[in-house]
């Protein structure tokens, strides 16, 4: 009896071997990529290359094509590095390429749960993008982007020091104008650094090692906050992050209800009419809100943070001017990893591989913009996927863009933007490639001598800033819709 007792725990304990075993393999099939270890798989090699992950997965695009796998616990990664791979997966196949992974930390806790598949849910939420910003709508914001982008210019010509400040404070007031109907006076204001800290906050808590694991190996959400701190972590930011967006939205949806002259045309006045229409909770109202004004703020700024350097990098290209202001999006795009990943909700072949349901399918921006099998195109043939691909692409891709063109070309009118000269009388050029790692990425700071091209200019841009602050009140806000 005793030796059948054995026996039947040994077979149970090299069954559990063998199946602890299996886990970090790539099945025949898949896609190609880098080597396994058991358990593992990839994130031991996804560890090494957390300070620039970036320059890793091109380097794998380079080794194992433009398809290939990552395999990451108990979880499978595939990742895009070619066009034509994005456009035939992404694009033609969006129905069942336009749903999100199963993010734990990043995504349930610390979106208290309404970060979302694709499902119903997430077409009323796609339904309200489109009302709030489609290019018709779109255009009825041109007065808030004049007004900030006036402001930018004056701002920066006052003290360059802080380009970087100037960029987030123009982005941050900019969207939340147009999401919320009031504006940031200044970087220093209280609320907008409270902003900041809440995306600093969750890239903090996204980057941490604990949150991917609970993604990796879906075990460890069982266990209690005191052994899994960063559960705690995620629930608290939640709580906060909704604390603030809610009144932003109360405040607005308050002033729209009751036609107060504080309202100003918003996108809230859209998810007010559909939350009357469809009856969603003010929680969700506020999520809706909340993500079109993060997704705006800090991408728009880190992008015109990658124009400046280009131009202190590329005096040619700052020369040639206009004509080459589309080119910064695809030079530095602030997703260079395509953001958040899709995920698959259907097995699929692609190229000959197998790619099974529920794999994250991430976008690497970078490699495919940086495809040198593409430089002999002319510019404007080049695809970039700065704003996503397939059914999750930007919704507000129409504002941004013309956010974009309109600091990018006036800023190139106004000033000249040089780098600064170190104590031995040499420029002191940033780093190309060197970034600030998080949800969106920039450069890391560098200074530079920004200074008006003529005097009329200057004069000119402070001309522009004295007639606009005339429609502002003490607080910065207008004094009536400019729209």
């Amino acid at each position: 009896m005793p030796s059948t007792s054995v026996l039947f725990f040994t077979t149970i304990l090299v069954g559990v071997l063998y199946q602890l075993l299996r886990i970090g393999r790539r099945p025949s099939g898949y896609p190609p990529g880098p080597p396994t270890i058991p358990v593992l798989g990839n994130l031991h090699q996804m560890a090494l290359a957390a300070t620039e992950p970036h320059l890793q997965f091109q380097k794998w695009a380079q080794e194992y094509g433009p398809i290939y796998s990552l395999i990451l616990g108990t979880k499978v990664m595939i990742v895009l590095s070619k066009d034509d791979a994005v456009k035939a997966l992404l694009d033609k196949r969006s129905a069942i390429y336009s749903s999100r992974p199963d993010l734990y930390i990043g995504g349930h806790l610390s979106s208290g749960g309404l970060r979302m598949p694709y499902g119903p849910v997430w077409r009323l939420q796609r339904k309200v993008a489109h009302n709030a910003l489609n290019i018709k709508k779109s255009g009825v914001y041109t007065p808030y982007q004049e007004v900030e982008n006036r402001q930018l210019l004056f701002d920066i010509m006052q003290d360059s020091t802080d380009l970087f400040g100037h960029f987030r404070r123009f982005a941050s007031s900019l969207t939340t104008n147009i999401v919320f109907g009031f504006r940031w006076k200044t970087f220093d204001d209280p609320r907008l650094r409270e902003f900041f800290d809440i995306v600093d906050d969750i890239s903090a808590i996204n980057s941490t090692g604990g949150a991917a694991f609970a993604d990796f190996f879906p075990i460890l959400r069982k266990l209690p906050a005191a052994l899994y701190p960063i559960k705690q972590k995620a629930r608290q930011h939640h709580e906060h992050e909704k604390k603030v967006y809610r009144s932003y939205y109360l405040r607005a949806k308050e002033a729209i209800v009751n036609k107060l002259l504080t309202a100003k045309p918003c996108t809230c006045d859209d998810i007010v009419e559909m939350q009357q229409q469809e009856g969603f909770s003010d929680d969700f109202a506020t999520y809706i809100a909340s993500t079109f004004f993060e997704a705006g703020s800090e991408t728009t700024s880190s992008e015109l943070y990658g124009f400046a350097q280009a131009m202190l990098l590329y005096p040619e290209a700052q020369r040639k001017g206009q004509e080459e202001v589309d080119q910064t999006l695809r030079w530095m795009p602030a997703t260079i990893l395509g953001a958040v990943p899709h995920a698959v909700t259907e097995d699929d072949k692609y190229m000959g591989y197998h790619i099974p349901a529920d794999s994250m399918v991430l976008l690497n921006v970078w490699a495919i913009h940086r495809d040198q099998s593409h430089a002999i195109n002319d510019v404007s043939k080049r695809d970039h996927f700065s704003f996503g691909a397939g059914r999750r692409v930007c919704p507000g891709v129409h504002i941004a863009d013309h956010s974009l063109y309109l600091a990018m070309a006036r800023l190139l009118w106004a000033f000249d933007m040089k780098p600064q000269i170190g104590l031995d009388g040499k420029e002191i050029l940033p780093v190309q490639d060197d970034f600030v790692q998080g949800m969106t990425v920039h450069p890391k700071e560098f200074q530079a001598r920004i200074t008006p091209r003529f005097d009329t200019r200057a004069a000119f841009v402070k001309r522009m800033w004295e007639e606009a602050e005339k429609d502002l009140n003490a607080e910065g806000q207008f004094v009536q819709s400019p729209i």
